[in-house]
């Protein structure tokens, strides 16, 4: 258990029977992550960790099927409801940063660069697996015919609608 979420897991519950580890105890680290100050999305991610080492000791027959089956039932903590704070909306990163870089750059990152700014990807979702054929051919068109999107993806609000944040 090297990650700090499943250290806390460890911290809280190293002397309990992982079989006898129930959503009542997700619960306990839930509110922990919360009341410590992390973003609501970052205690939800905690908790998916959890659950799914709890689900790979099932996959594996050291805990009974029915634990994960009960961390299962714990929902995520929502926008409001909770005392976690809700994290800053990440905003792009201004047009003059991106220009100074380019010339210190290779051109597949440069193209890669064009490619984020004009789509609003993320530099995650622009890297293709190398046993892939990146769609070249669409990429190709998209920069030889730029149309900038409206807004940035990460402005878009709690309720999907699309403008600047406050």
């Amino acid at each position: 258990m090297g990650t700090p979420r499943l250290a806390t897991l460890r911290q809280f519950y190293g002397d309990v029977n992982a079989a006898t580890f129930g959503p009542k105890a997700l619960r306990v680290l839930q509110d922990h992550w919360a009341n410590k100050g992390l973003a609501r999305n970052t205690v939800n991610h905690n908790v998916s960790l959890v659950r799914r080492a709890f689900k790979w000791a099932a996959s594996h027959e050291i805990i009974p099927i029915m634990v994960p089956h009960g961390l299962g039932m714990v929902e995520g903590l929502q926008a409001g409801r909770s005392a976690a704070r809700e994290a800053k909306h990440i905003r792009p990163v201004p047009d003059e940063h991106v220009d100074a870089i380019r010339d210190f750059v290779a051109p597949p990152v440069c193209a890669l660069i064009q490619l984020q700014r004009l789509t609003g990807a993320r530099s995650l979702e622009t890297r293709h697996p190398p046993d892939s054929h990146a769609p070249t051919q669409a990429v190709t068109r998209l920069l030889s015919n730029p149309q900038p999107p409206v807004v940035h993806k990460t402005l878009q609000d709690k309720h999907g609608c699309w403008g600047l944040p406050d």
